[in-house]
């Protein structure tokens, strides 16, 4: 699962008028988040926007107690991993630095063994520069450089199954040649989106977009709390070669209502602006 937890440091009127203060406290959406990761159920979260002001309340720290399955890596860093203690042992792991900007970025890695096979898997965590500018596309562009050298290094001769998880920033359907980049990129890695690849779309609302911003447009007017459903996405699970991907899905969460013909989040907080995006992988020969 990747998952952008949404950083504290937000009211609701950066989203919209609408969005009451109350719903984007972290307090008020971490025991959401919580439900919401407990019920899909992934072994691995790579959890996005892990930052606050002043940061001594980091979200992760926040949410790891409800998850206590899971072991926190890089705790401190923005963009955390949780991994499955009864599925995995940690062997090793690390970060680097890609900002590029003003905005601390990163990726986080990690090297695991799965119980069961004694497969081996290496697994990064990463967040590229937001904001749909041309020099804002070099700076992505720039921060994938950077991951793909760092994956090479750490798996000489792509011999490891390798996961990248992120919140890339990057539309899924870009086809601008600069903004497309950090896509052409890992695709010229060998790093294939897992969407395209997986064998059932298991999406409990059909084109639920990854980034919902707390509302959508319902007969073209934004309505709080609708689930967007054109696809929208930043949120990215890739794979190397030889993994499979049974199913893939934008995780919703549970109680999903439907209005006048159009679904809904549940009631209680909406727990992030992205909503989670997951995937079920076969490692080879497993």
């Amino acid at each position: 699962m990747t998952y952008n937890m949404l950083t504290p440091n937000l009211g609701g009127a950066h989203f919209r008028a609408a969005v009451k203060d109350s719903d984007v406290r972290l307090s008020n959406r971490v025991p959401v988040m919580a439900r919401w990761i407990r019920g899909a159920n992934p072994d691995i979260v790579g959890l996005q926007e892990n930052e606050a002001n002043p940061p001594r309340r980091l979200p992760v720290g926040v949410l790891a107690p409800l998850l206590p399955a899971y072991e926190v890596i890089h705790p401190r860093l923005n963009v955390p991993l949780l991994v499955r203690k009864k599925a995995f042992d940690v062997l090793a792991d690390g970060s680097l630095d890609i900002t590029q900007g003003h905005l601390p970025r990163h990726v986080g890695w990690c090297r695991l063994r799965h119980l069961r096979s004694g497969h081996v898997v290496l697994v990064a965590n990463t967040h590229l520069d937001p904001f749909q500018k041309a020099y804002k596309a070099s700076e992505r562009a720039a921060e994938a450089r950077e991951i793909v050298a760092l994956l090479e290094k750490l798996n000489p001769g792509g011999t490891l199954p390798t996961i990248l998880l992120g919140d890339l920033n990057v539309r899924a359907t870009e086809t601008r040649e600069k903004f497309a980049a950090p896509l052409v990129s890992f695709a010229g890695a060998g790093l294939r989106d897992s969407a395209t690849l997986a064998a059932e779309d298991i999406s409990k609302v059909p084109g639920a977009a990854s980034l919902n911003s707390f509302g959508a447009e319902v007969g073209g007017r934004w309505t709080y709390r609708a689930i967007r459903t054109d696809g929208y996405r930043y949120d990215y699970i890739f794979v190397s070669p030889g993994i499979d991907v049974r199913t893939w899905q934008v995780v919703t969460g549970p109680g999903v209502r439907m209005i006048d013909g159009h679904p809904f989040f549940a009631d209680g907080p909406v727990p992030s602006d992205h909503c989670p995006v997951q995937a079920e992988l076969l490692f080879p020969d497993a």
